[in-house]
This record gives structure tokens, C-alpha cells and sequence, in this order.
């Protein structure tokens, strides 16, 4: 953490030590009270960090009682403690969200099983009267995957969740023309976007296959 104090007038902490012995309960204010003078530049500083709307003169002429000193210090340490936080803690993505290459609707065109040519009902297992399929993905996570007629009607609609992490993507089926899928299906697949061709490979029963799409 940054030091967020650089220069403080030269009396600050010059009495630490200095207490009321007669009452244990102020010792506490009484060192605190050492502090004092540098009171108004702590508090400018911390305003110039934050970008609080006070001013320098604002904090010149601030006249501090015991019990406000007390409270302004809580304050001044508890912003110390925020910032720590905010400069300690690492910039993470958002779970779900989905690169803005990968977020649109894609038309399957070819398909591959092994490394051989395949037909797209059969490495898409279509039900009967499919002719196109598509994948559409949004920038929050979600997935629509839809079969279609010869009549451009839709025969199938599964919706689910998509997460990406690098070049893998994980795409979760939950429900199947409004019903849900019990238990859900789970595709892993990579994938990379060159244009506007989209390609997908996965695992499954039939082997490696590759799917490519096109918006």
C-alpha cells in the first residue's frame, strides 16, 4: 500500500507519551491528543485521496473538542483500512460474461467427426425435419440453442448458460422447448472466432468433433 502520508507537520506524535495518569479511561484520548496538530493535514490528504469536497483552508481552520478528535481519528484510520483493500484486492472478470466476439448468433455449416467430413444432423444428433440449427450467445452468459424447419419454423429450443475461460467455453442445457432437461447436459468446447466464422471443438461419444459456424 501506498503511503498515503508523505509529509506531516513536524509536531505529529511529539507528545505521544503524554497522558492523564489520574484517570485510566483518557490515557487513550490523552496520547491520541498528541496527534492533534497534525489533525487538519492527515484529514487533507485523505480528502485529496478520496475526492472529498473540502478544502484546504476548510481544514486549517478546523478546531477539533476530544470527542470529535476521537472520532475524526476512527475515520481517518478506517479510509486508511479501505484503501489498503482496494489496492491489495486483484481485478477479476465477471463470472458469466462472454467476449464480445463470441456474443451473437451463429448458423452451423460444416461439421467434422475425426478429422472426416460429416453431416451436421448427425455430429448435432437433429431431430427429424431439422435443416439449420443455430447458436445464439449473449455477452451475460446465456444460451439459446434453436433447430429449425425447411418452413424456418423452430422444431427445438434449448436454453441454457454459457461460461467462457480463455479458449475454453462451457455451455450448460437446461431446458428443451420450456421443459427442463433433468439432469442438465454440459458441453465443453473450444473455440475461436476469425471473422465472422466461429469454430467449436469438442469431445463426445462419436470422437472429436468440429463444428463450424458462420453469422
Amino acid at each position: 500500500m501506498e503511503n498515503l502520508f508523505p509529509i506531516l507537520p513536524a509536531e505529529c506524535g511529539k507528545n505521544m507519551n503524554r497522558h492523564d495518569a489520574k484517570k485510566e479511561s483518557v490515557v487513550f484520548v490523552g496520547e491520541l491528543d498528541s496527534w492533534r496538530p497534525c489533525l487538519p493535514a492527515m484529514l487533507h490528504l485523505l480528502a485529496g485521496r478520496f475526492n472529498l469536497p473540502f478544502t484546504r483552508r476548510f481544514f486549517r481552520n478546523l478546531r477539533v473538542q476530544s470527542c470529535h478528535f476521537v472520532l475524526a481519528f476512527a475515520m481517518i484510520f478506517s479510509l486508511i483500512l479501505l484503501d489498503c483493500k482496494k489496492d491489495e484486492s486483484p481485478t477479476q472478470t465477471a463470472t458469466g460474461s462472454i467476449p464480445s466476439e463470441l456474443a451473437a448468433t451463429w448458423t452451423a455449416q460444416s461439421a467434422f467427426v475425426n478429422g472426416n467430413p460429416a453431416l451436421l444432423s448427425a455430429a448435432l444428433d437433429w431431430r427429424t425435419g431439422t435443416v439449420r440449427a443455430t447458436f445464439a450467445f449473449t455477452t451475460a452468459g446465456a444460451l439459446t440453442y434453436t433447430e429449425y424447419s425447411s418452413s424456418n419454423a423452430p422444431l427445438q429450443v434449448t436454453t441454457g448458460t454459457i461460461t467462457v475461460n480463455g479458449s475454453s467455453a462451457t455451455m450448460k442445457f437446461l431446458t428443451d422447448n420450456g421443459q427442463p432437461i433433468d439432469p442438465p447436459k454440459e458441453l465443453v468446447s473450444a473455440w475461436t472466432v476469425t471473422g465472422n466464422q466461429l469454430n467449436l471443438t469438442w469431445t463426445d461419444s462419436q470422437g472429436t468433433v468440429a463444428l463450424q459456424l458462420s453469422k
